[in-house]
């Protein structure tokens, strides 16, 4: 290396935070438990298998991170959608329906709490959506004709799905049995159109006399409640990566982020679809983090690289953004008239390294011996910084050397004035 030097440097595929995302929203089920966390993080894994093992390691807790993030906020919006089913139930006996839990804040919380919380949900929504269904088939039942089988029917459905030995034991027909068990898979969260229509098709099934017709119509039933909770699913895993999109989405300002932002809440709200117009434009008002959160990776990496290397970053350059200069300057604990000025430039890709004084030089031949000694000492590091860095998916690559001794070591302000930080957004999650 040398005391000046110009690379080029690029983040292996699969270190970008936009890489990362897309890897996250493409695992099928937001909805994912920890177990499923767990496997599609290996399946991801295997497209790895020939990294170092740091950088598996980092893109294995990023791709959890935001995993869990994803079934968080899934979670959100399938509560939502319950409460949402549970407002336009009314009062009913039978099993009361469990207290939904309030959304958790996602920000300065572990993964594996976040993890535990969604196991946690889980239990709970399993259980709300049971009752309500029972409840969803006592209201279809309560139309028929016939207003002891309606009791019936309806008391079995209380407990269709909470005591299966309960509703074999009840009076009723196979014919009413099989109704139940088909009425009951209907998801609660379905729209009332598709309700009403399901309404309609059991009415076939116990208006129908003859059993062949009976059992025409069976069919029709059970094929209808399958396509209407087709249709929830689709409409639940919409909103789920709608209300992803949103979390990802809250620190972009402007217009066009608040018109995405309301097109997305009617998604989670399932009033509206997710559209492939509607993601794409979503995912390019991030494009901006996106470069921030990358840069911050190979600024933070950097710097972890080298303070294990013994630099440090020197008072007054500890914030280094996109937005200002892009300088930051090492220094050692033993050097007391040297440090070396980095600058990442996210723009043009490039990694830009200069030792410089911070006090006069002698002007003798101890001066420029020692300069020359601080070169040395400065390029036999960031060698092995080169090294470390490509471990973790920082590649660089040489476009310019000013080797040791080759250049007058500039002199520079030893201390720096501490300029009003610019306005930025919230910091990545990287």
């Amino acid at each position: 290396m040398s005391g000046a030097s110009v690379l080029s440097f690029e983040l292996a595929a699969g270190v970008t935070y936009g890489a990362i995302r897309a890897a996250a929203l493409g695992v099928e089920g937001a909805a994912l438990g920890a177990e499923g966390i767990a496997l599609a993080v290996q399946a991801m894994g295997r497209q790895w298998k020939d990294e170092h093992a740091v950088l598996r390691a980092r893109r294995e807790a990023e791709l959890t991170r935001q995993l869990a993030m994803a079934a968080v906020a899934a979670r959100h919006a399938r509560i939502a959608s319950l409460r949402s089913a549970v407002g336009s139930r009314p009062a009913a006996g039978g099993p009361a329906i469990p207290t939904l839990p309030d959304p958790i804040e996602i920000e300065g919380r572990e993964t594996s709490e976040l993890i535990a919380w969604c196991q946690r949900t889980d239990d709970i929504i399993g259980r709300t959506e049971t009752v309500l269904a029972g409840r969803l088939a006592s209201d279809l039942l309560l139309g028929r004709a016939d207003a002891g089988a309606a009791a019936r029917l309806v008391s079995a459905a209380d407990v269709l799905t909470d005591d299966q030995e309960m509703l074999g034991a009840a009076r009723l027909s196979a014919t009413e049995k099989a109704l139940l068990r088909i009425l009951a898979r209907l998801r609660p969260e379905a729209v009332p159109a598709d309700r009403q229509a399901v309404f309609s098709a059991a009415e076939r099934v116990t208006a129908a006399k003859a059993s062949g017709d009976r059992a025409a119509c069976m069919d029709d039933l059970r094929l209808m409640v399958q396509q209407v909770d087709e249709r929830v699913q689709a409409r639940l895993s919409a909103g789920a990566e709608a209300a992803r999109l949103l979390l990802d989405l809250s620190p972009v300002s402007g217009r066009q982020a608040d018109r995405i932002r309301s097109a997305l809440t009617e998604v989670v709200d399932g009033k509206g679809p997710l559209t492939q117009e509607l993601r794409a434009a979503a995912v390019a008002e991030l494009a901006d983090l996106d470069a921030e959160a990358d840069h911050r990776y190979v600024v933070d990496t950097l710097v972890g690289t080298m303070a294990e290397l013994g630099y440090a970053v020197q008072e007054g350059f500890e914030t280094l953004t996109v937005h200002n200069d892009g300088v930051l300057r090492l220094a050692r604990g033993d050097w007391e008239e040297h440090a070396v000025n980095v600058r990442v430039d996210p723009a043009s890709g490039q990694l830009r390294t200069a030792l410089v004084r911070t006090v006069p030089r002698a002007q003798d031949e101890d001066g420029e011996q020692l300069d020359l000694h601080r070169e040395q000492t400065w390029c036999t590091a960031f060698e092995e910084a080169r090294e470390n860095l490509g471990r973790v998916g920082v590649h660089t690559s040489v476009e310019h050397l000013t080797e040791p001794g080759q250049r007058v070591v500039p002199e520079v302000a030893r201390q720096v004035s501490r300029r009003r930080p610019e306005a930025r957004r919230p910091e990545r999650r990287r």
